[in-house]
């Protein structure tokens, strides 16, 4: 429901397949920016602004849409100043780093510049909650890599949103206190521990369970919704085929899936539309909705895919 108070609504990292909802703000006066790299539908939502790209995250694009609005209000850049010395250190682009690096889209062309700059940032960073991480993580400044990022700060950042709620990974981005970072570098720590339980728990049941077919297929009422798409790339990891797990509900259940090179997973899907309730990603991820009730039809067409 939108409030009536809203006047701006930046949508970021989803939107690109939201028609009816762009619309809606539309009608209900209120502006919207979309910044969003998943796959288009066959129509574009009509928002206020739209930068869609399917060659950088989200996270990328946002970093690139920010610059360019503040180079925008510095009348420097009329007079041909670079934009690093018009705008000094930019500690935005260490965190368009670590989403770049932990979105695992391919490290070539801007992606490849972002990570290799904002990982320079990022190794004399000055952020309480980023050193904070680092200190848990037992990892040092000045050492760290695309690895340290993917591996050991990533699941760390992402582990509350998978399980509890994201609002306490952003605090540490934001906070300025030393003792408030390290009070949440170890909540998240603690979290990313029940995330790795609860995902082997699940990988393993669904390992055990799962029939070989060109796609497959793992759907349970145990799996936790935050940790479906790690349980679709360890089916992708052991048999190279491309996975979907779906969080079993009552009445709606969400699934997620992750593919091989070679085979666009979301086209795929998008051949029975009507089967979702929503549906969106790009060539080697998706995620969805569904009624509960049609599984045993998605199963079916998942049983005629040519890979």
């Amino acid at each position: 429901c939108l409030s009536k108070d809203a006047k701006l609504i930046i949508a970021v990292d989803n939107g690109i397949t939201a028609i009816e909802q762009t619309k809606y703000c539309r009608d209900s006066g209120c502006d919207l920016i979309i910044i969003d790299h998943h796959q288009p539908g066959k129509q574009l939502p009509q928002p206020s602004v739209l930068l869609h790209s399917t060659s950088a995250c989200a996270a990328g694009l946002t970093w690139l849409f920010c610059r360019e609005y503040t180079l925008s209000c510095h009348p420097e850049r009329s007079r041909g100043i670079p934009p690093r010395a018009s705008l000094g250190r930019d500690d935005k682009l260490e965190l368009a780093a670590i989403a770049t690096i932990c979105d695992i889209v391919p490290l070539l062309g801007t992606n490849r510049s972002i990570a290799k700059f904002g990982l320079e940032q990022l190794n004399t960073t000055r952020r309480p909650g980023l050193l904070a991480l680092f200190d848990v993580a037992r990892i040092r400044p000045g050492n760290i890599g695309a690895y340290e990022v993917g591996f050991m700060l990533g699941p760390r950042l992402n582990a509350m949103g998978r399980l509890e709620h994201a609002i306490d990974s952003l605090r540490i981005l934001c906070t300025k206190d030393p003792a408030r970072a390290r009070q949440l570098a170890q909540l998240l720590t603690a979290t990313n521990l029940k995330r790795q339980t609860e995902t082997q728990i699940s990988i393993d049941h669904a390992l055990q369970q799962i029939t070989v077919n060109n796609i497959l297929l793992s759907a349970n009422t145990s799996y936790h919704p935050g940790i479906i798409g790690l349980i679709a790339a360890k089916l992708v990891e052991t048999y190279h085929r491309p996975g979907l797990a779906v969080s079993i509900g009552e009445t709606i259940s969400r699934g997620s899936g992750r593919s091989i090179p070679g085979f666009h997973l979301t086209e795929f899907l998008r051949q029975k539309e009507k089967l979702f309730i929503d549906l969106g990603g790009h060539a080697l991820a998706c995620g969805f909705t569904i009624s509960t009730a049609k599984l045993d039809d998605l199963a079916k067409y998942l049983a005629t895919a040519q890979i």
